[in-house]
């Protein structure tokens, strides 16, 4: 099956010949000594250029941009050709590839899972824990304000769907005592009318309260308002946690870099395959850039990464 917008295989063979054609015309100063150990070109003596080495680097970047060399001579890898190339390429790049990525020209395109990557390094749950630690505090915080109890009438609601209070001092209950307790907390009529709807005809709605005097009421709000205040503290700093996390996720993958290799880095929520397995057997230059990033790439709020510590 041939790739879309392919061009034909005669035409890319003009070019390329074309290119080595070129390549075989180029022609370099020759260096001449100025000094003992110094030299410089001499612009009137030009020597032919070393075809063979544009040549070897040519097929180096070429194996590179494809992904490997084994993947590169895929097409007919028991031929005496790419038994010959694939022994030049090995010369130039080194026989385990160590150098291939040093030849790339294509930028890398990578998707990398960077929630996976952190969550593997036991971010998510450094911050789980870091949430419920605050949860704690909150519950600590609300538990040291003075209870309003002792200002309120607090009426159950009874299986016939009134309400009562358990208090034998308190009065009984009634809808205007309520709604003027709202209009006394500086609700307007409509939003009382809202509240009252929702409070009253949902069957959730197991108990509600009613100042027991003006004097009770002030009390009761001022507590009220420091419960508030902490509360809101607390999820702001729930927030601050959450922002900080999303910072860290956008710097682990700005940071993650190929060395040599101009890369594209696309971070994604989801993960992707394990970079030690493919399709084709091959592993790609997008493979090994996910294990070079979960070995060397530092994580957010450690200084070395992770090759240059002992986890254990």
């Amino acid at each position: 099956m041939t790739e879309q917008n392919q061009r034909p295989r005669a035409e890319v063979l003009a070019d390329a010949i074309g290119v080595l054609t070129e390549a075989a015309r180029l022609r370099h100063p020759v260096l001449q000594q100025v000094a003992p150990g110094a030299g410089q070109p001499d612009p009137n003596r030009l020597d032919q250029s070393d075809w063979a080495e544009f040549v070897s680097q040519a097929l180096a970047g070429a194996a590179a941009n494809f992904g490997s060399v084994d993947a590169i001579l895929a097409g007919r890898p028991g031929s005496w050709e790419a038994d010959s190339i694939r022994n030049l390429l090995l010369a130039t790049v080194g026989h385990d590839e160590a150098y291939l990525h040093e030849h790339r020209t294509e930028p890398l395109r990578v998707t990398v899972p960077v929630d996976q990557i952190l969550a593997e390094q036991g971010l998510d749950e450094l911050y789980e824990a870091l949430h419920t630690s605050l949860d704690a505090r909150e519950v600590k915080a609300l538990g040291e304000v003075v209870d309003d109890a002792p200002y309120l009438w607090h009426y159950d609601r009874t299986d016939a769907g009134g309400f009562v209070s358990s208090d034998p001092e308190a009065p009984p209950f009634s809808m205007e005592s309520w709604r003027s307790d709202r209009q006394a907390d500086g609700y307007p009529p409509e939003r009382i009318a809202q509240i009252e709807r929702t409070v009253f005809d949902s069957p959730l709605t197991r108990s509600v309260y009613v100042a027991k005097s003006p004097k009770a009421r002030a009390k009761a709000q001022r507590l009220d308002g420091q419960a508030h205040a902490i509360q809101d503290g607390f999820r702001r700093r729930h927030e601050a946690l959450d922002a900080l996390r999303g910072e860290e996720r956008t710097t682990f993958g700005q940071a993650i870099v190929y060395p040599g290799v101009p890369i594209e880095v696309e971070a994604t929520d989801d993960p992707v395959e394990d970079p030690s397995t493919t399709a084709d057997g091959f592993s790609s230059p997008e493979q090994r850039l996910l294990q070079h990033a979960r070995e060397h790439t530092r994580w957010p709020g450690s200084v070395p990464a992770p090759t240059g510590y002992s986890l254990g």
